[in-house]
């Protein structure tokens, strides 16, 4: 992604922790401390929001249904669907990733 920044451009990530990178159930909470913070044209990336399916599967007796990081990944992707501060469409790339901005 770097690679393709404009000049001046910049990534800012939260993986400062090597024992943070998976940290699914604080995606909501990075999430809202991140967005009033994005400049008027940058966007939200965030990555393995289909969690392998996972997230699609509607059988919640399943032990994968109950994994504390399927929970936060649903309740993640339904608040920024439902969010009427941005527009972010999710794309099928491998694991899933949602583009999120916010609404002019």
């Amino acid at each position: 992604m770097a690679a393709a920044l404009p000049p001046g451009g910049r990534i800012t990530t939260c993986d400062i922790n090597p024992d943070h990178v998976a940290d699914k159930t604080g995606y909501l909470d990075y999430y809202e401390a991140v967005l009033p913070k994005l400049a008027p044209r940058g966007v939200i990336l965030a990555d393995n929001v289909l969690w392998s399916g996972r997230v699609l599967a509607d059988d919640e007796g399943t032990d994968s249904a109950r994994d504390p990081d399927t929970l936060a990944l649903k309740l993640f992707n339904d608040h920024v669907a439902n969010d009427e501060r941005v527009t972010t469409v999710m794309l099928t790339i491998r694991d899933g990733v949602s583009m999120i901005r916010r609404r002019d």
